[in-house]
């Protein structure tokens, strides 16, 4: 039987010899996915033998990581915002800078007093669920225009114990909204140019769902139409929080017309403009 130390050493071959970036930090977590134990069990117990299905699952594993699929598709799951989510390939793998969605609303909600809020593109729902674990009270609705990609962010809210607090659309924007009004709407849009696509990480482009990466256009579509659309859904103050890409904030900054009172971007944490928060008369 393979021991870990051996199962490690042949898998960190296998990834490094394919081009992933971290072969054996890769090896290390595909191995403790596969055994169900921490590193810490890995390193302290380099001979431990792997059972013939271990040893499987693991092999099945690494050939899925050497062809560049993301690990957070084979292992299911990402945190984002000290929680644990659900992901697989009808979603976007949740990213860090993200997070300021959620840091921008949670302070909205608070200094507002508001308790409602409504999400277009909802994805795994890291945003949406991470908003209501964090804000008493709050409710939310969303939508995407993937079911399946809807059916992975119920089953993230059943988890956390959120489901009676979420209501999820099949919607394009807000076609299934109904004119519902909110004060406050939060967005991570496809916004990834066609132009784009191909000089994404292969892990990305070749792997994540791609209406979720890009509107086939400039990058700017459903931006725009995110922009013009939002005033009839919220409320008199409401504000509109969403992400956007590379390059865009001065384009972006263009298209806040008279219906706003004021719109300004925040940088990530490498600071890159990132994220828009902007206030509607």
């Amino acid at each position: 039987m393979p021991t870990v130390k051996e199962s490690v050493e042949v898998a960190q071959r296998q990834l490094s010899e394919s081009g992933v970036r971290e072969p054996r930090r890769d090896a290390l977590l595909l191995l403790g996915f596969s055994l169900e134990c921490d590193r810490t069990f890995l390193l302290t117990n380099q001979d431990f033998a792997l059972s013939d299905e271990q040893s499987g699952n693991f092999q099945t594993f690494v050939t899925r990581r050497a062809a560049h699929e993301p690990i957070q598709y084979i292992t299911g799951r990402q945190e984002f915002f000290g929680l644990e989510f659900e992901v697989n390939s009808h979603v976007l793998i949740p990213r860090p800078e993200t997070e300021i969605i959620v840091e921008q609303a949670i302070a909205n909600l608070e200094d507002t007093g508001e308790r409602r809020f409504a999400e277009i593109g909802v994805g795994s729902g890291c945003v949406t669920l991470s908003i209501l674990k964090n804000v008493v009270g709050a409710t939310a609705i969303c939508g995407d225009i993937s079911g399946d990609a809807l059916v992975v962010a119920k089953r993230n809210a059943e988890r956390l114990g959120l489901s009676s607090r979420v209501e999820f659309l099949v919607s394009d924007l807000f076609a299934a909204f109904h004119g519902a009004k909110v004060p406050l709407i939060v967005s991570n849009p496809p916004y990834v140019s066609v132009d784009e696509m191909a000089g994404l990480d292969r892990e990305v482009r070749d792997f994540e769902p791609r209406c979720a990466l890009t509107e086939e256009g400039d990058g700017l579509t459903v931006i725009k139409r995110l922009i013009e659309e939002v005033p009839t859904h919220l409320s008199p103050k409401g504000t509109l929080i969403f992400e956007f890409g590379f390059g865009q904030d001065e384009q972006i900054m263009k298209l806040f017309g008279s219906d706003w009172a004021d719109a300004r971007i925040l940088k990530d944490i490498q600071g890159i403009p990132r994220t828009v928060v902007a206030r509607i008369n």
